[in-house]
């Protein structure tokens, strides 16, 4: 099993963790290749939007890999 942390704003980890998928990299296929179904994902946020907002400096998602491959999500927002 393995244990993976991605960085992202808390508003986009919720996002996900809402939506169901991971996204790391800004969607670049080599970043989640080496997801692995029943691995866990942890993202720390920095702040609370994209380069904006409150200060966060936590770990805001935790959640397992479900799926067996990368896949797109429709995600909004301009992503």
């Amino acid at each position: 099993m393995a244990f993976w942390m991605g960085v992202a704003s808390a508003d986009h980890a919720r996002s996900g963790r809402d939506g169901g998928f991971a996204q790391l990299g800004h969607d670049k296929l080599i970043a989640v290749k080496s997801l692995k179904k029943g691995g866990w994902i942890v993202y720390y946020s920095p702040r609370e939007g994209m380069g904006q907002g409150a200060t966060v400096q936590a770990f805001t998602t935790i959640g397992r890999v479900t799926s067996d491959a990368p896949y797109h999500a429709a995600q909004g927002r301009g992503f």
